[in-house]
């Protein structure tokens, strides 16, 4: 081989390596993800119930992370807990006030239970602690809102701001993603699509 094409079989080889690379780090097929799982806790509410985890074992939650800084961030409250009375109890609700802690002045939390007085006993308000601090590191605005299924498994589209239709849109989208017309609808799609 002579000097000159060695010189032009050099960059052919450095191609075809990262056309490999390229193939295997892009182009393969990425495993499955899997659901991130909200961390465990234990907080106090704004009466000062106890509440961990388990608050969202047997259903459907919607979390719904407000601030009390900001007076229109908790006005979508009240129009969410009328829609879940019309949902025949298929969504849980529970809010997140995201600048209280659970060790915050009596002052600040009675604030917080006058921004909150119309709303149902079912309908808690929880404190924030270094418990929840992964979660809420993982947010950027208030109010945002994120589903939590029944295994406790973040699950769907999060939602930043004031979008009930969003938030209706995603809740019913969640739910019938485990009906049975919907499994069969996915199943005969993903056998189609081989």
């Amino acid at each position: 081989m002579t000097k000159q094409n060695l010189r032009y079989l050099l960059p052919a080889l450095i191609l075809i390596i990262l056309l490999f690379a390229i193939d295997i780090f892009y182009l393969s097929p990425t495993p499955p993800q899997h659901p991130a799982t909200f961390p465990s806790f234990r907080t106090i509410d704004l009466n000062g119930q106890d509440y961990d985890e388990g608050i969202f074992h047997g259903r459907l939650t919607l979390v719904c992370l407000w601030v009390t800084k900001d007076d229109s961030s908790a006005e979508i409250l009240e129009p969410l807990a009328a829609w879940q009375k019309t949902e025949e109890n298929s969504i849980q609700l529970v809010g997140l006030v995201g600048d209280l802690k659970d060790d915050a002045p009596t002052e600040k939390i009675a604030q917080a239970r006058n921004i909150t007085r119309n709303l149902p006993s079912s309908f808690p308000q929880l404190l924030t602690n270094d418990s929840l601090f992964p979660f809420l590191s993982t947010i950027k605005s208030a109010p945002a809102f994120v589903f939590v299924n029944e295994q406790g498994q973040i699950t769907g589209q999060p939602v930043a701001g004031w979008e009930i239709s969003l938030i209706k849109k995603e809740a019913h989208r969640i739910l019938s993603a485990g009906s049975p017309e919907t499994q069969q609808k996915n199943h005969l799609q993903s056998q189609l699509m081989r």
